[in-house]
């Protein structure tokens, strides 16, 4: 579980993995990169009630730096990655242990509805019972719900830490697939997946996605992942500005359209950062 100052919802996943109704052996490895707020505190206090294993990762900052240190300081074969923010369920560990028997990486269920009901931002869903297409090429497991075993981590080279903020998992499972690995689905594995609670933070968190979908892109382009057309680019873009007045009274789809403007702006970043259009 890499952490960065894990917040108010690190204890309520803390709770749910000391809760975990298993026979499987397992360890939780918290991989710090450097956290300010006290979460080493508050994780060191579940060390009576969880197999803990602490790690510093504070040397640089990146959610891929961490996760890499914690493949690298792990005892176990069968790798389980989770985040602080979500809650997985009490079979989490072993239904994964048990999916990976017939894959090299697994993603697990995401349930997207426990923890944000009633929430007034509307973000668009995955699959409730399969793994998500990632921008419209291969299935790839989330990486808030990811197994994978520790060889084909070895072989993978780790988690791409070019990665700093979303698609590092689209990346892992596309490189996976693509050198012959199976993906697995672990439907009994689920993982409460918590959305940004506001449409600003739904909208710095979509800009983020779009700034990494052009290195997806440039990574996958030879085998076979496409872009869109310059017409649907065009499209896109005229109809949300052609949305702004009846968004701006209410009577549009708000969230939809701030998603929609976070990821086309992201996309622009991106392609200019990473020299490689893709709008």
């Amino acid at each position: 579980m890499p952490m960065r100052n894990g917040g108010e919802h690190l204890e309520e996943q803390l709770a749910a993995l000391a809760a975990q109704d298993t026979d499987v052996a397992w360890e939780l490895v918290v991989v710090d990169n450097g956290s300010t707020d006290g979460s080493l505190e508050v994780v060191e206090g579940w060390r009576p009630h969880l197999p803990l294993l602490v790690v510093d990762a504070s040397e640089r900052a990146g959610i891929n730096v961490a996760r890499n240190r914690g493949i690298v300081e792990a005892r176990g074969d069968l790798l389980l990655f989770c985040d602080t923010d979500d809650i997985v369920g009490p079979g989490w560990v072993g239904a994964m242990a048990a999916a990976a028997t017939d894959a090299d990486v697994v993603g697990g269920r995401i349930d997207e509805e426990s923890l944000n009901t009633g929430d007034s931002v509307r973000r668009p869903r995955m699959p409730a019972d399969d793994l998500p297409i990632g921008l419209s090429f291969l299935p790839f497991a989330v990486g808030a719900n990811l197994a994978v075993w520790r060889d084909a981590a070895a072989e993978l080279g780790g988690f791409c830490e070019s990665f700093e903020i979303g698609n590092d998992d689209v990346d892992f499972s596309f490189r996976a697939q693509l050198c012959g690995m199976r993906l697995g689905y672990a439907r009994d594995a689920v993982v409460a997946y918590r959305h940004r609670s506001d449409l600003r933070g739904m909208f710095r968190q979509f800009r983020n996605y779009g700034r990494s979908e052009p290195l997806v892109y440039a990574r996958f382009r030879d085998a076979g992942l496409s872009r869109a057309s310059a017409w649907a680019v065009l499209r896109r873009w005229t109809e949300l500005v052609a949305s702004v007045p009846t968004v701006l009274i209410g009577r549009g789809d708000r969230s939809r359209w701030v998603y929609t403007l976070a990821y086309s702006v992201g996309r622009v970043e991106g392609s200019i950062r990473h020299r490689t259009p893709y709008l």
